[in-house]
Order: structure tokens, then sequence, then C-alpha cells
């Protein structure tokens, strides 16, 4: 199985995507590519919140899709005012 490698948004360290059932609970974690640590990312799915409230929490795959989206207008606004250097 091939492994895409990325860097951990909360440790900054080179991991992996790993999937950890818990129960009928799916668990994200980065695993550092140097050391086999990890870092907790979140659930898939926010299971037990949805129950008592109606705020639909988002999983990883929706705070993942924002994150990348902010990541890409912060490197936009960087571009328009001459940070990055080509």
């Amino acid at each position: 199985m091939v492994r895409m490698e990325f860097i951990c948004p909360r440790c900054g360290e080179k991991s992996y995507l790993e999937q950890r059932k818990k129960g009928s609970n799916v668990y994200y974690y980065a695993v550092r590519v140097s050391c086999g640590g990890g870092s907790y990312l979140g659930p898939k799915e926010y299971i037990a919140a949805e129950r008592f409230n109606r705020l639909s929490l988002s999983g990883l795959a929706d705070r993942f899709k924002r994150y990348i989206l902010k990541l890409l207008d912060s490197l936009e606004a960087a571009d328009l005012n001459g940070s990055l250097k080509k």
C-alpha cells in the first residue's frame, strides 16, 4: 500500500494518515515518518455530538478542505503582495 506523506497541521512533521477504529467510530491520526509517533487529528464523523444537537459538526474531511482553502487563500494573498519570490 502506498502512503501519501504530508506535513501534519498539528506538529509540522512529515507524516502519513492512519485510520484507527474504536467501536463503531473511526479516528484519524498523523503518524510521523521519523519516529512512528503521532498526532490526533479527529474523528471521521461526530456521531455522538449529532445525537444531542443540530450543529452539524464536521468530520476530518470537511476540516481538511477548509484547511486547504485557507492555505490557498494565504498563498494567493502572499503572491499579490509580492512576498512570494519565483
